[in-house]
């Protein structure tokens, strides 16, 4: 075998070593956890997200535009809670109309979700 052909070999060893022992690539990407209360909520009701972005991000930002909200709701930190949570409570508008509804919430360390809220009329 060539050196040349050594070095390739062994150079594809240490890459892909780290990933048959069962690492994770460093451009994997997380996840957030995200809770909607109440989930289905109604047009003109008090409705909160709660996000989990991880220990690492200082921030998150609701994008409320699907809801016919301002486009970016800061999410503020949970008071005694894992580091990386954050929530907010937005009233919905009373002209949404009934379904479902995907706004996304991104956090400050580059991981973003998807949160689906499911919008039903207030039975008359």
């Amino acid at each position: 075998m060539s050196t040349a052909a050594a070095a390739a070999c062994l150079c594809g060893a240490l890459l892909a070593g780290p990933l048959l022992a069962g690492a994770r690539p460093a451009a994997a990407v997380q996840t957030p956890r995200v809770s909607i209360t109440p989930n289905p909520s109604a047009p003109g009701t008090a409705t909160e997200f709660e996000v989990h972005c991880g220990s690492s991000a200082t921030s998150a930002t609701l994008l409320g535009t699907t809801l016919g909200l301002s486009a970016q709701i800061p999410m503020h930190a949970v008071p005694v809670a894992t580091i990386g949570d954050f929530r907010v409570t937005v009233m919905l508008p009373v002209s949404i109309a009934r379904g479902t509804y995907r706004p996304s919430i991104d956090c400050s360390n580059g991981f973003s979700g998807v949160a689906t809220l499911r919008v039903n009329p207030v039975p008359g």
